[in-house]
């Protein structure tokens, strides 16, 4: 009877949100996810999703949906992945897409992979690697009639069934909905763009590739709400049964722990490809939380991950994990308009 009440709740989408309030009523969390829907406009009583600021005379006929990531007061270098941070992103982009507002994205010196070197070309990360989202600049938002400041309950406006934008918890319909947002909106700048398709071109060759993503390093702390760890082994044993089943070429490798890397080395010899350049760690600190005196360090993080996953989506097949890299793999992927010929995605659960 309990099962036959909860599919017809689902069924009804008003009825199935109200069922996971008074689930949910008692978890702190949930409850702020709630109540940042209804946060109240600063200069009125009222309560608003939106608030709308008069700041110039430009463009009067348009909405501007300012993204702005940039540096509060006593901010600190955030700890956020890339593919963390772009699939946020996503959702901003969509909310506003849904809208008809034309988006602004500023990610500023508190973003994980600001790096003092780059001013002279931008202090706006996210155009270290891409192109402005819309014809609007940085420069001209203050200038502009309607500006509307993206929020972070935004970010979850279109997602169903209680899922949140960081969450590990995403079905095909949402990467494919990603993988919309991802072609119409985002795109390599110049200078990422050709490096990366030559990495491509000259790493994998045209050959037929069977992509692995392994997320090690921080994964194996088990923290709460994030993927269940899967060994090594279980990787390596999976990978040799689809890539002899297949007759795959070669494998690609994209992981950030040294450990790994050197286990499919062992296993997998001349058959394995892979970024020699990486900066990769060990034990359980991931490269994006590291320092280190190389050249560039935090932009060629940012720009290492971001040819990781365009690497993966260049390849025939993948097996993967639940990770931020992985679903970007996929999404990817899709607004290239091509699909893998196998996906294995190895899940063992949320660790609650």
């Amino acid at each position: 009877m309990l099962k036959k009440l909860k599919e017809l709740i689902k069924k009804h989408d008003k009825l199935y949100v109200i069922a996971r309030c008074i689930k949910n009523i008692n978890d702190p969390e949930f409850y702020k996810l709630l109540k940042g829907y209804y946060e109240p406009a600063e200069k009125s009583n009222q309560y608003a999703l939106l608030t709308i600021e008069h700041l110039g005379d430009k463009y009067p006929d348009k909405f501007i949906y300012f993204i702005d990531c940039a540096d509060g007061p006593r901010q600190k270098r955030g700890t956020s992945g890339m593919f963390a941070t772009i699939r946020r992103l996503l959702e901003w982009l969509n909310f506003a897409d849904i809208l008809g507002m034309i988006p602004v994205i500023l990610i500023g010196k508190s973003g994980t992979y600001y790096d003092k070197d780059m001013d002279h070309i931008t202090q706006n990360i996210f155009e270290y690697y891409f192109l402005p989202v819309s014809e609007i600049s940085i420069d001209e938002v203050n200038d502009c009639y309607n500006v509307i400041s993206h929020r972070s309950s935004n970010s979850n406006f279109y997602l169903k069934h209680g899922y949140d934008s960081g969450s590990y918890e995403i079905t095909d319909d949402e990467i494919r909905r990603l993988g919309y947002i991802y072609k119409k909106y985002i795109h390599l700048n110049e200078t990422a763009g050709q490096f990366i398709n030559s990495e491509i071109l000259n790493l994998l060759n045209n050959k037929k590739t069977l992509g692995i993503h392994i997320r090690g390093t921080d994964y194996k702390l088990g923290l709460k709400n994030h993927p269940n760890i899967i060994s090594i082994d279980e990787y390596i044993d999976i990978t040799r049964k689809i890539c002899e089943e297949n007759n795959y070429e070669q494998i690609f490798l994209a992981t950030d722990d040294l450990e790994v890397l050197k286990e499919f080395q062992n296993n997998f010899y001349n058959k394995l490809v892979y970024y020699n350049d990486a900066f990769r760690t060990s034990g359980i600190i991931g490269p994006h939380s590291t320092y280190n005196d190389r050249s560039l360090h935090h932009y060629k993080l940012g720009l290492e991950v971001i040819r990781d996953v365009y690497t993966l989506a260049s390849c025939d097949s993948l097996i993967c994990g639940l990770s931020q890299v992985s679903f970007a793999a996929r999404y990817v992927k899709i607004s290239m308009d091509q699909e893998y010929n196998i996906l294995k995605i190895i899940d063992h659960g949320i660790k609650q």
